[in-house]
This record gives structure tokens, C-alpha cells and sequence, in this order.
């Protein structure tokens, strides 16, 4: 039976990077978190889950990020509108 990296290429899971981020947004409703370099042909972005700004059962579209990878180096989360206390968790792997 072949392996996995004789199926996709590669090695495998080189490195993984998460964290939680408060959003402190621009005036296009952006803003961006720096990680340590990945290779963006080879990483996948996620989004772990969202906390809003209140207690109520739907959360508000502005207040879900949607996630890029915009560079090695860097996560742009983009908002549909003002918020400043939605807290988001997001994960970055990286594979070989």
C-alpha cells in the first residue's frame, strides 16, 4: 500500500501555528496578523471558532472574519463592518 507522501508528495505536517486574536480593525474593516514564514503553496488557513461582541445566539455578520494568507509572513482577516471586541481563533498548517 503507498504511503502518503508517495500519494500527495511531500513529507507530512511540517509545522502548525494558532492563536486568538481580538480584532482592531482599519478603516476598510481589516487588519492583519504577523505569523513565522510558511510556504503559502503548501500552508491551509482555518478559522477555529468566533466569540461576538454579545450573548445573544447569531452573531452578527460583521463580526465573522474572513481569513487570508496574504504573504508568508502574514493572515489579513477582513470584516464586514465595525466591531472591536469579536475574538477569533484561527490556525495555520504547514505541510512538507
Amino acid at each position: 500500500m503507498p504511503s502518503f507522501s508517495q500519494l500527495f508528495g511531500g513529507g507530512g505536517l511540517k509545522g502548525v501555528q494558532r492563536g486568538i486574536a481580538v480584532a482592531s480593525l482599519d478603516a476598510n474593516f481589516q487588519m492583519i496578523i504577523n505569523v513565522s514564514a510558511v510556504n503559502p503553496a503548501k500552508a491551509v488557513l482555518s478559522l477555529l471558532g468566533v466569540n461576538g461582541a454579545d450573548s445573544s445566539s447569531s452573531l452578527p455578520a460583521a463580526h465573522m472574519p474572513v481569513l487570508e494568507l496574504i504573504s508568508a509572513t502574514q493572515i489579513r482577516a477582513n470584516f464586514r463592518g465595525p466591531t472591536s471586541s469579536t475574538r477569533f481563533g484561527w490556525q495555520l498548517e504547514e505541510f512538507a
